[in-house]
């Protein structure tokens, strides 16, 4: 199973929440699948699939949602989650690593 789960700061009001619902539902709302969030918890955000296909819809949901500041300003903990049950990224740290650019040679 791949899964995200997102904790989002516990300090939000219903309208943030919800604003921050809405961002992540259409980020996980790929070309690859649909994935809606299963959580009861209005905190929390699981977006997950058993579906070979998940593993791409994970992974494009969370480097496209990473790029919404507004979002990433609102989360208290964001992990990613491989069909290995011991295999969990951090995905705020994952991905504020920046990419090295290649030097022009002139």
């Amino acid at each position: 199973m791949f899964k995200t789960v997102i904790t989002l700061k516990d300090n939000l009001d219903d309208t943030t929440l919800s604003n921050m619902k809405k961002i992540a539902d259409k980020h996980f709302d790929t070309r690859i699948d649909k994935l809606e969030n299963v959580s009861s918890d209005k905190y929390v955000l699981i977006y997950q699939s058993d579906k070979e296909s998940g593993y791409g819809a994970t992974l494009d949901g969370n480097c496209t949602l990473y790029l919404e500041e507004e979002f990433r300003n609102n989360v208290k903990s964001w992990t990613w989650q491989d069909t290995d049950e011991d295999d969990v990224e951090d995905v705020l740290v994952e991905l504020a690593i920046p990419v090295i650019r290649p030097r022009k040679i002139v």
